[in-house]
């Protein structure tokens, strides 16, 4: 990238009030069991909402943005009450939390590969730290809601689309594009690629499929546990 941008506070509040947006319609999704209380969902918009942005602030070695001015945590609030608000009318509730999910893994892999470039870091370092940003929201939420991770289980894409949205990044910035247009480029690629990888069917595979010797026997399904070795 040949040169830095200060990533200005509108965009950042943007990615947060994404996220805990998100955060909040999948609080309000679960059902039985797993069903949250207020506090519940607004731990998860928050976790959303920050996530990323404390990832890549603690690999940066800095004190977390949102610990440093109120906004951060004013936009959760605002964001999460409107959520409430509104969502007895948004019938497709699920399908708006995966849309909202790419969103904030593309806008916190773009955020964070554009700090990570001030701070002097190497290009596979900018593309791995803004990897991470952009998945750590999820994989905090994940972590507290009990589920195994999204990016370490086989299934749909979500890690790759984020880390070709900041190669797109690195491509604009080193053209010399305004940081605005960089970091919708990256959102846009990533959730583009995440949609048409569900359009056509693009999924990781299990790790023991990959490795013959892995291959027998064959997991049963009501087990976690990886076969033995033939």
């Amino acid at each position: 990238m040949s040169q830095s941008y200060q990533v200005p506070l509108a965009i950042d509040l943007a990615a947060v009030a994404v996220g805990a947006v998100g955060g909040t319609l999948t609080g309000l999704e679960r059902r039985g069991a797993r069903t949250l209380d207020l506090l519940g969902v607004l731990a998860l918009a928050l976790v959303l909402g920050f996530g990323g942005g404390v990832v890549r602030d603690v690999l940066l070695g800095q004190t977390p943005a949102a610990l440093l001015s109120n906004s951060y945590i004013l936009t959760v609030i605002v964001a999460t009450s409107a959520t409430l608000v509104v969502a007895s009318h948004l019938h497709r509730a699920s399908r708006l939390v995966a849309v909202l999910d790419e969103a904030v893994v593309g806008l916190y892999a773009a955020i964070a590969a554009i700090k990570a470039d001030e701070a002097g870091l190497s290009l596979l370092g900018i593309g791995l730290l803004a990897t991470l940003a952009g998945v750590g929201g999820g994989v905090l939420r994940d972590l507290l809601l009990g589920d195994t991770p999204s990016i370490m289980r086989p299934g749909e894409l979500y890690a790759v689309p984020a880390g070709i949205g900041v190669a797109a990044l690195m491509v604009a910035a080193a053209l010399g594009a305004p940081v605005g247009a960089q970091v919708a480029l990256a959102t846009a690629v990533c959730v583009g690629l995440r949609e048409l990888s569900l359009a056509l069917g693009w999924e990781t595979k299990p790790a023991y499929l990959q490795t013959p010797r892995w291959r027998a026997p064959a997991p049963t399904e009501d087990t976690d546990d990886p076969p033995a070795p033939g």
